[in-house]
């Protein structure tokens, strides 16, 4: 400042003045692998962030029943842990970055589930009888369906003849609950005799996981033509069982 003429002057000097800027907001990933396991088995849990200013932490965190629980605590800018859980359950984790207690930056929420998987039957062909005698044999496949069951039934016309079937066939549906059950109403393949063969036939069987089966099947009823004639026929349901190899 200076003093001209009785006038007061100001000078000010004018330049670039530095200013704080924040600091960029971390950002946080966490991984969950496996996300489905059985009781027992243990997910790695692996968290990371991009930076990890001085005084932070990265935390995982799990939700398990409604509790809020700290797995694990890194001064790093990755954590690594593992948990398990010895039933079936569903744990919700999730990696925060905190500074004195303010989470600064949190990751997706990631749900791990241990479930225990249904019994099954042992793959593998099966065979045995049925109660009057006859064969039956059928593969059950490592997805759990039963395919290229054949057996034999023995069947009563209107006329009073009997008369011996083979069937054949494999069954759509996967088991479940170690069990299944299968019927069929239409038109059966004919072979250079019969024409127009028409069936009504059931199967049903469950299963141990030891490699033995038993259920019941029955060719209901069947109708055909054969050399100028037409039968009428059925039979009655018929227990069998079956064993893994036999």
């Amino acid at each position: 400042m200076s003093r001209l003429g009785g006038l007061t002057m100001l000078a000010v000097a004018v330049g670039a003045v530095p200013t704080a800027s924040a600091a960029p907001r971390p950002h946080v990933s966490l991984a969950v692998v496996p996300a489905l396991v059985t009781p027992g088995t243990a997910v790695s849990l692996a968290a990371r962030t991009t930076s990890l200013p001085r005084g932070y932490v990265l935390v995982i965190r799990a939700t398990r029943a409604g509790r809020l629980l700290k797995v694990g605590q890194c001064h790093a800018r990755t954590c690594v842990r593992r948990w398990t859980e010895s039933a079936d359950a569903a744990v919700s984790f999730q990696a925060v970055v905190v500074l004195r207690g303010k989470i600064a930056a949190r990751s997706p929420v990631v749900t791990a589930r241990w479930r225990t998987p249904p019994p099954a039957a042992a793959a593998g062909r099966y065979c045995g009888f049925t109660d009057e005698g006859k064969s039956i044999c059928f593969d059950v496949t490592a997805d759990q369906h039963v395919a290229n069951l054949r057996t034999e039934s023995i069947v009563t016309c209107l006329d009073a003849t009997k008369w011996l079937w083979t069937l054949a066939f494999s069954v759509p549906d996967r088991l479940q609950q170690l069990g299944f059950s299968y019927s069929y109403t239409g038109p059966l393949a004919a072979d250079p005799v019969d024409e127009n063969i028409s069936a009504t036939y059931t199967v049903s069987g469950t299963f141990d996981t030891a490699g033995n089966a038993s259920g019941t099947i029955g060719l209901t009823h069947i109708t055909w033509n054969a050399l100028g004639l037409h039968y009428d026929c059925g039979g009655a349901g018929r227990t069998w069982t079956a064993r893994l190899g036999a």
